[in-house]
């Protein structure tokens, strides 16, 4: 007997799949696996009506079973065979920085572009065998190989998404099972689209970048010899490293320059550093645009051979390999080591190629013309990073990195990129210790912001203090600028003004995100009726300033819960709508002293006890006493605390390196 399973990824391919006239004839289950696409109630009502559908699977039906761990064990295996094989092939690390050696270079974001892959590839097969299926149906363009092109919404450029007709046929390849496509109008066109924007984005990359390289180097200035180098990109990474910079500029003894670069989208460090009147040297001003073009023209004219090292490496290493992982996941790593299924998703890291060789250029030349003897990065475990510790190790120069945003638990192949990893709490270390970190380099340090936080609002005593807020209870809200699923950050507003008590006046302030912008949230304020609930939207605004005048702070997961701690201030993570795995791997979401709401009922009860009940102030005393247990686990090993500690520690580094050249 046939079993059918059709994929349904969008509201096309339910239209689609509705207009058939084959499935009313056979007994066949769907699978929405996108979980962007929530499809509408009344349509799966009619849909479960028919006695010709089975039954119906979502992606959170697979969210405990494949959770951020199990898709991490095939990806990393693949990833760290795939590095084996590509070194042998391009040579040693040592060498040069050049385009054969990108993958290299940027092991862990390979991972995150597999992980997508993983995903589809690991619920499809589950999909199959849980639903016995032995056709399956895919809507789009009949593909030969898979594509994984750039997400259609502008503002995030470098993110990838599954092309899923050709995954599934490489799935249904490998099962033995039957692959039927059914076409739309139109579809054709989607493969030379994808192409085309990847050229144009290519072209924005090298506009924006020729742009800076031509205004930098009309103000540059000069940078001489220097102990120590700090590498600024965004407008969060300095204010992570500022306590840090100020107790450095005390030290007459060590000198420092700051280091500006900026992200193509969303730039704010140049903006950050001129408002706070700091000395920095753009990094731009070290390339010309000729560099730009010499570059710019290796990764046009090196694309053939750079596909044939790919091609190269999977084939020789990757086709005839038997992944050691458990019977559970050993289908799942397999198909994704497929070269079919491989090879493009690796390709399209090459995406970031003219940025990442741009950087190693501008700063292996700074690190030579300064003689610095110490960089301090505080991009994580991510392209920036390695780059920076891969030119580190190559010119004689220790390199450290300060942990500036929360850390999945994601296993990746390379856990450390720079020497040393200032990690903020112990879950960290031991997270990064057992991806493969030597524990001597990973310290567990606390964050300087963190600890100036905690000073300037003299922890829980003053935030008791209520000199600096209203009368009306004062809810903040944080939202979530990178969620996959646009509507959360609206529905996390109205939930929580649906929690404030009918006819009960209170104030929401809504805190953006420094890289959003506020015309979204002004239009979901236009439609939230609510009288006597008055709503500010903040952009701009210091985070002590908001929890100055709050009561309470609820988000999803941002790291405004964690740094929520270190104020005393109550916080609550409203994770309706969310999969398991998006938040239970990130470290301090599992803290006590963050109170978690899974739905609008408990939401609200838990804003009634925190805010509007007789007995708020018992609750949130005992709340408060958790989050002094939450401050005291994370604030760092270093006796001296984390400002000084880690300020002592890149000093001795330094003191070192400059005895040994003596």
């Amino acid at each position: 007997m046939e079993n059918h399973l059709y994929l349904i990824g969008s509201q096309r391919d339910l239209e689609h799949f509705q207009r058939c006239t084959l499935w009313r004839n056979e007994h066949c289950h769907l699978y929405f696996w996108n979980k962007q696409f929530t499809p509408d109630q009344a349509r799966l009502n009619a849909l479960r009506s028919s006695e010709n559908i089975a039954g119906m699977i979502f992606p959170e039906d697979h969210a405990e079973t494949l959770n951020n761990i199990a898709v991490s064990v095939p990806c990393t295996r693949i990833i760290q065979r795939f590095n084996s094989a590509l070194e042998r092939l391009v040579g040693k690390p040592e060498a040069d920085i050049c385009l054969e050696q990108i993958p290299l270079v940027l092991a862990n974001i390979i991972t995150q572009d597999m992980r997508p892959v993983v995903q589809f590839v690991g619920g499809l097969a589950r999909a199959i065998r849980s639903t016995g299926a032995n056709v399956v149906h895919s809507f789009g363009a009949a593909s030969k190989r898979p594509l994984v092109p750039a997400r259609p919404d502008i503002p995030t450029l470098y993110f990838t998404e599954v092309f899923s007709t050709g995954l599934a046929r490489e799935v249904c390849a490998v099962l033995g099972i039957v692959h039927l496509v059914h076409t739309r109008p139109l579809d054709w066109v989607r493969r030379p689209l994808s192409h085309c924007r990847h050229f144009l984005i290519s072209a924005y990359k090298f506009l924006a970048i020729s742009r800076r390289i031509i205004a930098a180097r009309r103000t540059r200035r000069r940078l001489g010899t220097t102990d120590l180098l700090v590498l600024i990109r965004a407008e969060s990474e300095y204010y992570s490293v500022t306590p840090l910079l100020e107790h450095l500029a005390g030290d007459k003894a060590l000198s420092f320059a700051i280091i500006q670069d900026d992200l193509l989208r969303h730039p704010s460090a140049k903006r950050t550093l001129d408002r706070a009147g700091v000395a920095y040297i753009p990094i731009h001003s070290e390339t010309t645009l000729g560099d730009l073009l010499k570059i710019a023209g290796k990764i046009i004219f090196d694309r053939r051979q750079t596909c044939k090292v790919w091609q190269d490496a999977a084939s020789t290493m990757l086709a005839p390999m038997k992944i050691d992982e458990p019977a559970e996941y050993d289908d799942i790593a397999q198909i994704c080591a497929a070269p079919e299924i491989l090879v493009p998703t690796l390709q399209s890291s090459t995406f970031w190629a003219l940025e990442v060789l741009v950087f190693a250029r501008q700063f292996a030349d700074l690190i030579g013309r300064s003689k610095a003897k110490a960089v301090l990065c505080l991009d994580m475990i991510d392209k920036w990073g390695e780059v920076v510790g891969h030119l580190g190790r190559r010119l004689g120069c220790t390199t450290f990195t300060l942990q500036n945003a929360a850390m999945s638990n994601l296993v990746l192949p390379k856990a450390i990129s720079t020497d040393f990893f200032y990690a903020v709490g112990s879950a960290v270390r031991e997270h990064l210790v057992t991806c493969g970190a030597d524990p001597d380099r990973v310290l567990v340090s606390g964050s300087p912001a963190y600890e100036k936080l905690r000073t300037t609002l003299k922890a829980a005593k003053n935030c008791d203090n209520r000199k600096n807020r209203t009368s009306i209870p004062t809810i903040a809200i944080t939202p979530q600028p990178f969620a996959d699923r646009p509507d959360l950050n609206e529905k996390l507003i109205r939930a929580v003004c649906k929690a404030v008590p009918p006819n009960t006046r209170a104030k929401v302030i809504i805190k953006l995100h420094p890289r959003e912008t506020p015309a979204p949230y002004e239009r979901i304020r236009s439609k939230i009726n609510e009288p006597t609930i008055d709503i500010e939207i903040w952009h701009g605004e210091s985070l002590p300033t908001l929890f100055g005048c709050s009561d309470l702070l609820v988000s999803r997961t941002s790291t405004t819960l964690m740094t929520a701690q270190f104020a005393a201030m109550p916080s609550v993570a409203f994770l309706s709508d969310m999969e398991v795995s998006s938040w239970n791997s990130i470290d301090y979401m599992n803290s006590p002293s963050i109170l978690k709401a899974f739905s609008e009922n408990e939401l609200r009860e838990l804003l009634h006890g925190l805010l509007f009940s007789e007995s708020c102030e018992d609750e949130r005393a005992i709340l408060e006493e958790k989050m002094r247990q939450f401050v005291a686990d994370n604030m760092g090993t270093f006796r001296e605390g984390p400002t000084q500690g880690i300020a002592n520690h890149i000093k001795r580094t330094i003191s070192t390196a400059k005895s040994a050249d003596v």
